[in-house]
């Protein structure tokens, strides 16, 4: 469920539909839920299209469902109204025309699939999960439909046989088209198809069943714990998910389970190294000791590659990798690995220093021994703090981060945002909506809603902190509708009760939630900001999978600067430096990047293992045997099975992808770079307008274009030139924490 609210707009594997099959189009009968005859009018829907902004107020999940499905059969409708028009050869076809029919059949559609997606993560009690799922899946049809379409595909060869005639940002829409219609096999015989639709059937069988496998493994792990002093410092959110009796959260016992969130908290705080190291076994055993279980997951993921392998022939690649090469901005795999292979030593070497400070601090406070990998995650929790050494989770009050935040972000760009209430009705009381302006004009671009705080027994929380952007609504240029964003956060601390410990205007954020909140809103600001005349290709929409953290993670660099941490706390009355309630020393420590060298390690690990497993046949096993030693100094255990929980490149999105976070970070940090350029300090004038000067670009290119134009001229139009890794490597090797002489790695 929470898999289906996190999916980007982008080219996914899960396009591979039996609807490739079809020569004509395929009718589907949708039932209207039978409502009130008032409930019929477009205002009482989701989305009026009319209007701006959707209307969330009065709205029940059969009101959602009538809804969706009326714009569903209307976009049906809309198809094939275009089917007849393109068939007859009497009438005119231009591209402009058919996009713009599509469009306006499929805006009002997927703007209500949006409306509705908010309000299953904010506001579940209207909006339960298995309602939502209706909905979900009705645009998942229709959407499919879209790009597999032989009709419209054919349309679209006859307009890439006269691509002269089209703008740069045409041809990016015109090539979405042929390349979704393509990777469904519209090139292949009718023998092929039907090949292609059993191929993508029995890897959907195998990827099902090996999760169902792996989360059953998970689930049977418990470690119960009696002893409180065990569960000193697990934060109280935690404690009372671990608590076997909720209304006692202190008394106990408690159980440590494979739940991501937990786990992860568990092994950060647990300061007995034997527990943590049985939560550690469980984890990267995945439980499976009994060998049935072991064989059977092992069986499914070698099912998986090969399925995957032969999907990719049957399209005319050589591998996986090579197919997913079409959705990337790598030119192929040879280039993906030369940009591994250059942060490699880098990585690598900043990850021994790390490891080194670590363990002489571990050993400074009483760890007997070497550190292994179980023991990393407590010992840089301390450390961190330590060098911290004030509470991080109470530095940044909430009342004056956001508004500082759009200010500044708005001075940068050129942009003017609002804080405007009453200009929408909202699905909470809370809620801020931005109303997003280009500053010289005036002009209306978008809006961006706010859900900040936690509210049990509304918001979806699949795990402390979890947290949203939805494209709610797109940039189109055929109608009145305006890009609205939702940014959906769980801010706030719970007390053992579970209600808000402060009031919400009191709230403080810690350095994790301030990189969540700058990431989503850079996602936001992308999206509103777009000026893309085409929903296809408008903001994060249609943006190569591996460019399309790039924004996001630009967003959070601004944390690596002092000052721009100090603006975060200013008086928003005032914006007075002086004002701000963060000082410089404080700054400093916490704009310095903790452990980078062994995070991206594990990455660098992860992506080249993801490769090897789609352009490789040898056994899992062996591929994880020969690449292990090359990353990390710590033995690997026998019964060590890690990959069979890395769903993400099995069951999940991203097989031959995964090194794409990664490249995403090379260029944002790159792009940021040009940033630093011009000075270190907001409030000199010059380096102000050297900075709005380099911000204008910025909008310019990667915020204006978004998916419109290949993220590769898109980096080349800010920087003049192609990305490196030399600003990356530059942080790596001088963060002045982990300055002192390489040494030995730790022992095994």
């Amino acid at each position: 469920m929470a898999a289906c609210l996190t999916q980007r707009a982008a080219f996914r594997s899960s396009r591979f539909l039996p609807l490739c099959l079809s020569k004509a189009r395929v009718s589907y009968v949708v039932l209207l839920p039978e409502l009130d005859e008032d409930d019929h009018a477009p205002n009482s829907l989701v989305l009026n299209p009319k209007k701006s902004f959707p209307n969330f107020v009065g709205i029940t999940p059969e009101k959602c469902e009538h809804a969706a499905s009326r714009f569903a059969v209307e976009f049906e409708n809309c198809l094939g109204s275009l089917e007849e028009h393109l068939k007859d050869q009497t009438r005119g076809r231009t591209f402009e025309t058919v996009v713009t029919e599509l469009d306006k059949g499929w805006i009002p559609l997927e703007s209500t699939w949006g409306a509705c997606k908010t309000l299953c993560v904010a506001r579940s009690d209207i909006l339960p999960a298995a309602s939502y799922m209706n909905i979900h899946n009705w645009a998942r049809v229709a959407k499919s439909k879209k790009y597999n379409n032989p009709i419209l595909l054919s349309a679209f060869k006859e307009f890439d046989e006269d691509k002269s005639k089209l703008t740069a940002t045409q041809a990016r829409v015109l090539r979405k088209f042929l390349l979704e219609g393509m990777l469904n096999g519209s090139g292949l015989s009718t023998v092929g198809k039907r090949k292609l639709m059993i191929c993508a059937q029995k890897l959907g069988e195998s990827k099902a069943s090996y999760e169902l496998i792996v989360q059953e493994a998970l689930g049977k792990f418990v470690h119960r714990i009696e002893n409180l002093d065990i569960m000193h410092g697990i934060p109280d959110a935690i404690l009372c998910e671990m608590a076997v009796n909720k209304s006692e959260p202190l008394i106990g016992p408690w159980e440590v389970t494979l739940k991501p969130y937990i786990y992860e908290a568990f092994i950060k705080h647990c300061h007995d190294s034997e527990i943590r190291w049985n939560a550690w076994f469980a984890m990267v055993t995945q439980s499976l000791t009994a060998k049935s279980t072991t064989s059977a997951v092992s069986l499914r993921m070698e099912q998986i590659r090969k399925g995957r392998t032969e999907l990719a022939r049957l399209l005319g690649y050589e591998n996986f990798v090579d197919m997913s090469m079409q959705t990337k901005m790598a030119k192929n795999v040879v280039e993906v690995r030369e940009m591994l292979n250059e942060l490699y030593e880098p990585a690598t070497e900043q990850q021994s220093r790390e490891l080194t400070v670590l363990q002489t601090f571990a050993g400074d406070n009483s760890h007997v021994g070497r550190i292994d990998i179980w023991d990393i995650p407590y010992w840089r929790r301390r450390h961190y703090d330590d060098m911290i050494n004030v509470p991080s989770s109470s530095l940044f009050p909430i009342a004056r981060v956001i508004p500082n935040m759009t200010r500044f972000f708005g001075d940068l760009f050129g942009l003017k945002f609002t804080l405007a209430s009453g200009r929408a009705r909202l699905w909470a009381e809370d809620v801020q909506l931005y109303i997003v302006r280009d500053e010289t004009t005036g002009e209306e671009l978008g809006g961006i809603c706010i859900d900040a705080f936690v509210r049990p027994g509304q918001k979806l929380q699949p795990f402390p902190g979890a947290s949203w952007f939805i494209g709610c609504q797109p940039r189109n240029h055929y109608g009145p509708g305006l890009p609205l964003a939702n940014l959906i956060f769980n801010f706030g601390t719970l007390d053992l009760n579970l209600q808000l410990e402060e009031e919400r205007e009191e709230t403080q954020l810690n350095i994790e939630q301030l990189e969540a909140l700058l990431e989503k809103f850079g996602s936001a600001v992308l999206h509103v900001a777009s000026a893309s005349p085409y929903s296809e290709v408008a903001g994060v929409t249609n943006i190569e999978w591996d460019a399309a953290k790039t924004v996001p993670n630009f967003f959070k660099l601004w944390l690596r600067e002092p000052w721009f941490l100090r603006l975060l706390c200013r008086d928003p009355a005032t914006f007075d430096p002086s004002s701000s309630s963060l000082s410089e020393g404080i700054a400093n420590r916490l704009a310095l990047p903790h452990m980078i060298g062994y995070d991206l390690t594990k990455e660098l690990y992860i992506s080249n293992l993801d490769l090897d497993l789609y352009t490789k046949s040898d056994f899992w096993g062996d591929i994880v045997s020969d690449i292990w030693p090359e990353f990390f100094p710590f033995e690997l255990d026998k019964m060590d099975a890690h990959p069979c929980g890395l769903t993400e490149i099995f069951s999940g999105d991203w097989a031959a992808a995964y090194y794409s976070n990664v490249w995403s970070k090379v260029m944002a940090t790159d792009a940021f770079k040009a940033f630093e350029k011009c000075g270190t300090d907001w409030e000199d004038p010059a380096a102000q307008e050297a900075y709005k000067k380099t911000g204008k670009r910025f909008r310019d290119t990667f915020l204006s274009l978004g998916g419109s134009i290949h993220p590769s001229e898109v980096f080349r139009q800010f920087r003049g030139r192609d990305p490196s890794p030399d600003a990356l490597i530059h942080e790596l090797r001088s963060n002045p924490i982990y300055s002192t002489p390489l040494h030995e790695e730790p022992e095994t």
